[in-house]
């Protein structure tokens, strides 16, 4: 495990620090011989960025996260959105008027429908539209679902409705069994990050007071990428790395492998530039440390 462990790492770090190479210089710069024998560089109109075509593009969020259910009790899901939304305000391109965030009983399933459609009537095919989902979730049979405030949406649910969206959409699903969405959720144009694989369960730590994936993805973003693909890889690696550490802390089997499916042909830049007054040093020691008595909850 150790050792399959460090070549995921050293993988790795060679795309992140590929990644850290500016888009324009990526897929957009082809090589091709002209009729004299020359080397030119032909650029990719696949690839153009926004600036190079001088394309206004908006970015969008919607936010859901739900502390209280009925019968149970999730008590960091909306600290985790809360933060997250703090890390796009931060990164220079989003505005405060451009993110709805539902939270427990604004989370219903007529809710969660009525802000997507809110990004249908907003984004356009330029855009950046993210859909951001913390609270339970279950699977039945080859069915996975998300646990809205007194109903539930079934992957093939959320499919359809996100197909309503212009442009590029970001999926974010922390709960258990999120994986298995992407089954349904893959196409052209979308990228989905999910907090574990299509058979595990995901959880939520006083200590972080976030689910751990969440707690790695914000803080990844925060202050070391800026791609959704390069925070995608960083979190893997950090929330594998504390999710083994602390089941065996506890003696339990808490391990998570969040996954993802990018059907982007380019990377997808999701904020421009870094917040530098928090001590992510800080942040990254301390959530590597465990209280003796640590509370780990189920989602």
């Amino acid at each position: 495990m150790k050792k399959r462990t460090m070549i995921s790492f050293f993988f790795i770090l060679i795309f992140f620090f590929s990644s850290a190479v500016p888009s324009t210089y990526g897929l957009s710069s082809i090589m091709a011989n002209d009729d004299n024998g020359d080397t030119t560089y032909l650029m990719d109109a696949l690839s153009f960025s926004a600036q190079q075509v001088n394309i206004q593009k908006e970015y969008w969020a919607v936010l859901v996260a739900i502390n209280a259910y009925g019968g149970s009790f999730l008590p960091y899901s909306i600290n985790e959105i809360t933060q997250f939304k703090n890390t796009l305000l931060d990164g220079g391109n989003w505005k405060e008027s451009n993110i709805l965030m539902l939270t427990d009983e604004e989370a219903t399933i007529n809710g969660i429908i009525t802000s997507i459609e809110w990004l249908e009537s907003n984004a356009d095919e330029n855009d950046v539209s993210l859909f951001y989902f913390v609270g339970h979730g279950k699977k039945s049979g080859d069915t996975e679902s998300i646990i809205a405030y007194g109903g539930s949406m079934t992957d093939l649910e959320l499919d359809q409705h996100l197909d309503r969206i212009n442009g590029t959409v970001v999926t974010i699903l922390d709960s258990c069994y999120s994986g298995g969405f992407i089954d349904e959720l893959k196409q052209r144009g979308r990228i989905v990050l999910t907090a574990c694989a299509a058979d595990e369960n995901t959880y939520q730590v006083r200590d972080l007071e976030s689910g751990i994936f969440g707690y790695y993805l914000n803080l990844t973003l925060e202050s070391y990428t800026k791609f959704a693909e390069g925070t995608y890889l960083l979190t893997w690696l950090f929330s594998v790395s504390y999710s083994q550490k602390l089941s065996k802390q506890y003696n339990e089997s808490y391990t998570i492998h969040p996954q993802i499916y990018d059907g982007t042909l380019t990377r997808t830049r999701l904020i421009n530039h870094h917040s530098y007054f928090n001590n992510v040093f800080s942040k990254f020691i301390y959530s590597l440390s465990f209280s003796k008595e640590n509370s780990v909850f189920r989602m």
